[in-house]
């Protein structure tokens, strides 16, 4: 079978819309909008498909978004080749993971990610949570990276909050000593419970973490943020006579 030419136009009436299709979803049409504006541009290597009468059978975001660009659509024309067909390939390819995203920008030289790699790797922490770090300046242990997540694959994830990132691990690692396992100091949750109690008035970070240690306090894994915040306190407060409370909400 002879291998589909790529051919490219600017005449964007050419190409019609194939009953049945998915919907046009215009969050998708904004990103990779964002990623080319932002130096990333994949569509020489993506080419939308269509058959011989110019029914888009894939591609139809990429072929909005260069409508709205203004530039030229790549794309390749599949004689024989059905919607069933597309979504039957779609089904059993592999999707892109986190890690293959990852992996295209850092071969691409992109900086921000490069960052990204060596922050992940010098505290030993997911990618996830060390892009919220880094980008958002905190993490969120439920659903908090959801924005992050989108921004990553799509070329647009940034380094906003490189010292406070550092900052907030430094206070987590300080616990190194007094955990009952070292995996809790990748734990998003534990990693949140120390952010939390950073901003904290109450809180004297150096005091806290001294005392824990001269009692040769553990730290236990707990499930949840609160239940880690109220586990420190209360290993703080151990032979006190009054109790010290080393939290309160930010106002």
């Amino acid at each position: 079978m002879k291998q589909p030419e790529i051919k490219t136009t600017s005449d964007y009436k050419v190409f019609r819309h194939l009953k049945g299709n998915r919907q046009i979803v215009k969050n998708k049409i904004t990103n990779l909008q964002k990623s080319y504006e932002n130096g990333l541009n994949l569509f020489p290597f993506c080419p939308i498909l269509v058959n011989k009468d110019k029914y888009v059978i894939d591609g139809q975001h990429r072929l909005e978004t260069c409508k709205l660009l203004k530039i030229p659509v790549y794309f390749m024309v599949i004689e024989n080749f059905t919607l069933l067909q597309i979504a039957q390939l779609n089904a059993i390819s592999t999707k892109w993971k986190m890690a293959d995203y990852f992996n295209c920008f850092i071969e691409n030289g992109n900086s921000d990610y490069k960052i990204l790699e060596m922050f992940k790797d010098k505290y030993s922490i997911t990618m996830s949570v060390s892009a919220q770090l880094l980008m958002n300046g905190s993490v969120m242990d439920q659903g908090g990276g959801g924005h992050i997540a989108d921004a990553f694959k799509n070329g647009l994830f940034k380094v906003k909050f490189q010292q406070k990132a550092e900052n907030i691990m430094k206070f987590v690692f300080a616990y190194q000593n007094i955990v009952e396992d070292e995996i809790l100091l990748k734990d998003i949750k534990f990693i949140r419970a120390i952010q939390l109690l950073s901003v904290s008035e109450l809180y004297v970070h150096t005091q806290v973490v001294e005392k824990l240690t001269k009692n040769k306090s553990m730290i236990l894994k707990k499930s949840n943020v609160k239940e880690y915040i109220y586990h420190i306190e209360e290993l703080y407060n151990r032979g006190n006579q009054n109790r010290y409370f080393i939290y309160q909400k930010a106002k």
